[in-house]
């Protein structure tokens, strides 16, 4: 049924109609003879009906109406505040990109704007939609816009096309320019530009991923989807139609739980994913490793709990718990690799291989892994042409670290001894296995670590310390030199003669021991260095200094001044980076006491083995 829906599409869709046949002459009058049959706007209306219907991955098995799942999305406007957009006539003048990650709702709302348009609850126009992975060689951007105009029962060409884009009665609303085949992005560029040029009253909304070619566009102002906030969270869980209590117990539970549960959920996915986890454990798993151990059976097997006797088939022919290996077999060769979040076919087919190879015997075809990991857990999804992108980059991380949890002894000491030069490349996956591989990860991460640092670094009595010599033994470079501290004049601040301290130059990139080491000490070495130098500085404070700050200027930004952390010591002085400092090695030996309890315990329960047998 379509009622409550084609009488409002309906009377908003035929004084609009009738406008523009009223205004159309001769051949272009003729393109318009659908409509002026009578009723055939209400005909319509029941035809354009099927857009308000959508799977979602709580309901995979049902069409649901789009109108009544949707919560209004918000964009954030020029000062990064969120502002929530009911109808295209929330939008100012000009062209834009509708830019948000993966699971943020971009298509959503693009259909949800659409519906309104219909409705007669937008901007007054006409709206043609049009989802641009459909692009071809042979059927270019424009072929498909008449294509959606012919879809309104308008007789369209070229001529028909000219007369709707001059007229200001029509939007194009383009669905992820990011799913174009990267052979046609530049003609698909150059064609829209061309039509916003050409059409100054036309209105072009469109649909991205970060870092398309599209946001290049002068033509076009990027607004980025806001991500959900906590207020946010009540009024989404309504839209999953679930009961106030079940929405109670679920807050309760988000707010119980720990902040890196909460920074998962900022997209209206990866809520819903945390619901359906809720649904099948009756809790949230307070950390987040545990969260995406069950998130995989959760996803794999969340209908079939319902279904007495019933067990779901995989597309790969294998269990779920070898699958799961695959799948943390795949993570791991995926981070080995550098291939970030989102892979290509190929790079997909790439890990995939590797993984088969490492994976204890475990074997089945690319093709069906990637439908069970795609289609059935979406934990990855289709994300523009050609390209697979893993729902959270968290997801991808914990399964890494899964894959080398399980690793025997041997050969976890070998990946450790490893990835102890390049810290920053494995933080996160490292992160989670402190927490899950905690035994092999304090015996040949920490311990090591640590111990190799204080072998080299005699850390003598801070307070009577020269800061300059302190540093110049842990980067081994000759007393700070390097390293600077940025001042930059900042927009809107309260004087433009006042500099502010913004960043720190060449902190990193230097040899150590161990580069976790160096970023923990970088931390604290901060905290001082904001305590210690002046936040704000005076143009004249600045000059004062003689050759001290050195000025860089940059073409198109406000100058700046450095100043070398080692004159910043002499001219400011030291205290609270000295104690910083103190508060560092503090760190480093308690995390190392630590290490080494946890180490014994592990180990004295195989001496328990070892005496009962």
């Amino acid at each position: 049924m379509v009622t409550g829906f084609e009488i409002p599409m309906a009377k908003a869709l035929a004084p609009l109609m009738g406008e523009l046949v009223k205004n159309s002459k001769g051949g272009i009058n003729n393109a318009f003879e659908k409509w002026k049959a009578n009723g055939f706007a209400k005909k319509l209306a029941k035809k354009l009906i099927t857009a308000d219907k959508v799977k979602t991955i709580w309901s995979k098995d049902r069409e649901n109406s789009l109108l009544s799942i949707y919560y209004p999305s918000k964009i954030l406007d020029d000062s990064g505040l969120p502002q929530t957009v009911e109808s295209l006539g929330d939008f100012s003048s000009g062209n834009f990109v509708i830019e948000g990650i993966v699971g943020q709702g971009k298509s959503i709302f693009i259909r949800y704007l659409y519906l309104q348009e219909l409705a007669g609850n937008g901007s007054g126009t006409l709206p043609i939609f049009v989802e641009l992975r459909t692009l071809t060689q042979k059927r270019d951007l424009m072929v498909h816009i008449n294509d959606a105009i012919e879809k309104l029962d308008i007789n369209s060409n070229i001529d028909v096309f000219d007369y709707l884009a001059r007229s200001g009665k029509i939007t194009l609303l383009l669905d992820g320019f990011d799913e174009v085949n990267t052979t046609l992005v530049s003609d698909a560029i150059e064609r829209l530009e061309f039509i916003s040029e050409k059409y100054n009253d036309l209105k072009i909304i469109i649909t991205s991923r970060p870092s398309s070619e599209i946001q290049k566009s002068r033509l076009f102002k990027t607004v980025n989807l806001a991500r959900l906030e906590d207020n946010d969270q009540r009024g989404f869980l309504k839209k999953l139609n679930l009961s106030r209590e079940k929405i109670a117990e679920i807050l309760s539970a988000i707010s119980e739980n720990s902040q890196d549960i909460a920074e998962l959920i900022t997209t209206p996915l990866m809520l819903t994913l945390l619901v359906m986890v809720y649904e099948s454990e009756k809790e949230i798993p307070s950390e987040v490793p545990e969260f995406f151990s069950k998130l995989f059976t959760t996803v794999f097997t969340q209908h079939d709990k319902l279904k007495a006797g019933f067990v779901r088939e995989h597309h790969s022919g294998i269990s779920e718990r070898k699958l799961q290996h695959l799948f943390e077999a795949f993570c791991f060769s995926v981070a080995s690799a550098g291939m970030g979040r989102s892979l290509t076919s190929e790079k997909f087919n790439e890990a995939f291989e590797i993984a088969k190879k490492y994976s204890n015997g475990i074997t089945c075809e690319e093709e069906s892994f990637k439908k069970d990991i795609v289609k059935v857990s979406c934990l990855m999804l289709e994300d523009g042409y050609n390209m697979l992108t893993f729902l959270h980059k968290s997801i991808s991380e914990y399964f890494a670290a899964a894959y080398v949890s399980r690793l025997s002894e041997g050969t976890a000491e070998k990946f450790y001894g490893r990835v102890l030069k390049s810290h920053l490349e494995w933080s996160e996956i490292l992160r989670y296995l402190e927490k899950i591989d905690a035994y092999k990860f304090s015996k040949f991460h920490t311990l090591p670590s640590i111990e190799s640092f204080f072998n080299s670094i005699e850390l003598i009595e801070h307070s009577k310390a020269n800061p300059a010599k302190i540093l110049e033994k842990i980067f081994e470079f000759g007393n700070g030199d390097g390293m600077n501290i940025q001042f930059r004049t900042i927009d809107d601040f309260d004087s433009e003669d006042k500099y502010i301290q913004i960043g720190y130059h060449n902190f990193y990139g230097y040899e150590t021991w161990h580069s976790e080491i160096q970023e923990i000490f970088i931390n604290f070495l901060i905290i001082g260095i904001r305590l210690d130098i002046p936040t704000q500085l005076s143009e004249e404070e600045i000059l004062s200094k003689g050759k001290k700050f050195l000025q860089v200027k940059y073409s198109g930004k406000k100058d700046e001044y450095h100043i070398s952390l080692k004159d910043a010591i002499e001219i400011y002085g030291s205290e609270n980076i000295l104690m910083q400092i103190h508060y560092f090695e503090e760190t480093l030996r308690t995390k190392l006491k630590a290490a080494k309890k946890l180490i014994h315990e592990e180990d004295s329960k195989e001496e328990i083995i070892d005496l009962i047998f």
